[in-house]
């Protein structure tokens, strides 16, 4: 479903919201549809929190579906964002994902070095 708001703030956080909806009934493909919709709104914006946000979303869905490269890469872009960001709190998000994954994988090392 493509969403036309002329807010996009407000259009990435509709579908964010839409996307985690369908996550927990597990309906995985409406989900990565509408949180892929969502990076894409938030991507138009200046406010870099929603982004590093909706990629760390976008990542989580993917760990639900043993996803790895794709998970990984999209908890990373949630990372690189936050350092642009130099916002902590949001990069400290995007390491705990990241550490979960690799955790998960037995990548110790990695875990370590973030």
């Amino acid at each position: 479903m493509l969403i036309y708001f002329e807010d996009t703030q407000f259009a990435s956080l509709v579908c964010w919201t839409l996307g985690n909806s369908y996550r927990y009934e597990k309906l995985y493909d409406n989900s990565f549809k509408d949180l892929i919709e969502g990076v894409q709104y938030a991507l138009k914006l200046s406010q870099g929190d929603i982004l590093s946000h909706a990629y760390s979303e976008l990542g989580r869905i993917f760990a639900e579906c043993g996803e790895w490269d794709s998970d990984r890469y999209y908890f990373e872009c949630s990372l690189a964002n936050a350092k642009l960001l130099r916002d902590l709190e949001i990069e400290a998000m995007a390491l705990g994902d990241l550490s979960v994954v690799f955790l998960f994988l037995g990548d110790y090392v990695y875990v370590l070095l973030c």
